[in-house]
């Protein structure tokens, strides 16, 4: 009977199992190596690329905090400017007042027959309310839209004192203070008759009111 050896067979089979084996390990752990390399190189990609993006954004970040910087610069500017527009009208008004008036009383006055003896121009104090917290006044809304705004009015109130010839007189110019459109709160005070240099004359005392209102904001004057 013939016998055939087969343990040197096995052990070569054994040894290419294990060598097999050993090949297919590295070569995974190969890939693997390689996989983790890619996505370490990505994830950089990625990191330098978000680390770019925040630097942009930072710098567009600063570039428009300066430029609100210079915005509100400018508002502070044209607030400065406002008042002192503001201050300038006040005084053109308060300059023209006077003269106007007594450019007005020229016409109404009845010639020869009556005479002044005193005349007091005294501007009216408006009380405004305060507008609510978190609200803009219209003065405030307007400036920030561009839309001009009609100022409130404003009011002098006036006393006259003078003396007529007669009571007829006095009514006269009674009634031509309440023809004139710039007059009003027309309101005859005081009325007696008084002896002056042997002459009986009428001492009157007369209190109106005249109104102005302010031309438009940017509006040509």
């Amino acid at each position: 009977m013939i016998r055939i050896n087969l343990l040197p067979f096995r052990a070569a089979r054994k040894k290419e199992n294990i060598r097999r084996q050993v090949s297919i390990f590295f070569l995974i752990l190969f890939f693997m190596s390689a996989l983790l390399v890619w996505y370490n190189v990505s994830l950089n990609n990625k990191t330098k690329k978000l680390k770019m993006l925040i630097t942009d954004t930072e710098k567009e970040l600063e570039t428009y905090n300066n430029i609100n910087k210079e915005i509100t610069e400018i508002k502070k500017n044209l607030q400065v400017l406002q008042t002192k527009t503001d201050v300038m009208e006040e005084l053109e008004i308060k300059r023209r007042e006077p003269l106007e008036i007594l450019d007005a009383m020229t016409e109404i006055i009845v010639g020869n027959r009556m005479w002044f003896t005193s005349f007091k121009v005294t501007e009216k104090v408006q009380v405004q309310s305060e507008p609510a917290k978190g609200k803009q006044t219209k003065k405030q809304a307007a400036v920030s839209t561009g839309t001009p705004v009609r100022q409130p009015k404003r009011a002098v109130d006036i006393i006259i004192k003078g003396v007529a010839l007669d009571s007829k007189t006095v009514a006269d110019f009674m009634i031509r203070l309440e023809s004139s459109p710039l007059f009003s709160e027309i309101n005859l005070k005081t009325i007696r008759q008084v002896l002056i240099k042997g002459l009986n004359l009428m001492e009157f005392e007369v209190n109106l009111s005249k109104m102005q209102v302010k031309p438009l904001e940017g509006a040509a004057l």
